[in-house]
C-alpha cells in the first residue's frame, strides 16, 4: 500500500478497474486472522488473482461514499459469497480477480471494507487499531505469525471502539454506496466453500513472502 495525498482508490492489479473513495482517509485499519478473510484471498489467488504474500489480512475501512462507475467498469465486475449461508459479499474484477471491496450487514452500509493485499490500494496510511480473530490463525499451515502483526487487543473496549467506527453514519455523502454498485450486478456467485477449507499449499511449500508489508 502506498501513501497518497487526498486520494483513496482501490485498483485491480492489472489496472483496468478502480474504485474511488470520496473520503480519502481510512476510518479504521486492522490485521485480521479469521479463516473467511484468508479463504476469500486464497480463492482469488487460486483463480489467478493477487498472490498470497501472508495469511494475515490487512483490512482498511472507508466511509461508504464512492464515485459512480461507468458501464464499462460495471461490466468488468462480479460479486461472490464463500458459501450459501455466507453474509460477506466480495466485489471482484473479471479481468484479474482482484477484490476491490467487501460488504457485510454488520457495517450497516456505513463503511466499505478493502483488503489491501487483494488489490492495489492507494490511500493515506493509518496505524492498525488491533489484531483481531487471532484464534483463526492456523500455525500448522501458515507457520509463525509475522512479527510485525499488530498487537492483540481482543477486548470488550476494543470491539466497542471498532463498532463505534464502522457503525457511524456517513454525513453529507456526495457519491454512491458500495451497495448501489452491487445492486447493478447479477446476484452473488455462491462458491460453495466449506469453512476452514484451504485452497493453497501450506506456507512452507510456497513463496509466501517475508511477512506484513504496508
Amino acid at each position: 500500500m502506498m501513501d497518497a495525498n487526498q486520494t483513496a482508490e482501490a485498483h485491480c492489479i492489472c489496472g483496468k478497474v478502480k474504485l474511488q473513495f470520496l473520503r480519502p482517509l481510512p476510518v479504521l485499519h486492522v490485521h485480521c486472522c479469521c479463516g473467511d478473510c484468508r479463504q476469500g484471498r486464497e480463492w482469488v489467488a487460486s483463480e489467478g488473482g493477487p498472490s498470497m504474500k501472508q495469511a494475515v489480512t490487512l483490512i482498511y475501512y472507508f466511509e461508504n461514499d464512492l464515485a459512480p462507475l461507468d458501464s464499462e467498469a460495471l461490466s468488468s465486475l462480479f460479486s461472490v459469497k464463500l458459501r450459501e449461508a455466507g453474509r460477506t459479499t466480495r466485489l471482484i474484477t473479471k479481468c484479474c480477480h482482484s477484490i476491490l471491496a467487501i460488504d457485510h450487514p454488520y457495517y450497516e452500509e456505513n463503511v466499505a471494507c478493502v483488503h489491501s493485499d487483494a488489490c492495489e490500494l492507494v490511500a493515506p496510511h493509518i496505524d492498525p487499531l488491533s489484531r483481531i480473530f487471532t484464534d483463526g490463525w492456523d500455525a500448522a499451515y501458515d507457520g509463525e505469525m509475522p512479527s510485525t502483526t499488530a498487537s492483540l487487543e481482543d477486548s470488550k473496549a476494543m470491539w466497542e471502539k471498532f463498532a463505534g467506527i464502522v457503525k457511524r453514519p456517513v454525513r453529507e455523502a456526495k457519491g454512491i454506496k458500495l451497495q448501489d454498485i452491487l445492486a447493478q450486478l447479477p446476484p452473488p456467485t455462491i462458491l460453495g466453500l466449506a469453512e476452514k477449507t484451504r485452497l493453497l499449499p501450506p506456507a512452507g511449500s510456497r513463496d509466501s513472502g517475508a511477512g506484513i508489508i504496508e
